[in-house]
């Protein structure tokens, strides 16, 4: 039996899945390596190496839009702070467009 996760939540970082033996649940809780949906669900879930299989999606394509939100909040607040430096507004709008691709 496999517990959902919210993606946007975390929870990533190790495997859910597990065996029942004599009664007793035992976790996996290897390191997670790829996010399996759930065939009945079809809910998200990280799983090891081991327990990837059925249709996935790599951690990497699940992150990767996270890790470039942050790269884009970084780079504007770079631009913010150079702004309040130098006091161009003009080209804090410029650059905060051109980041955000508005």
């Amino acid at each position: 039996m496999t517990e959902p996760i919210d993606i946007a939540g975390g929870g990533l970082d190790s495997c859910s899945e597990g065996v029942t033996r004599q009664g007793m649940y035992e976790p996996c809780e290897a390191t997670a390596v790829a996010v399996r949906l759930d065939p009945e669900e079809h809910t998200p879930y990280p799983v090891c190496a081991r327990h990837a299989r059925g249709e996935m999606v790599p951690l990497h394509d699940v992150l990767q839009p996270a890790v470039q939100d942050v790269d884009t909040l970084r780079k504007l607040r770079a631009a913010h702070a150079e702004w309040q430096r130098t006091g161009d507004l003009y080209e804090f709008v410029r650059a905060s467009t051109t980041l955000l691709g508005t």
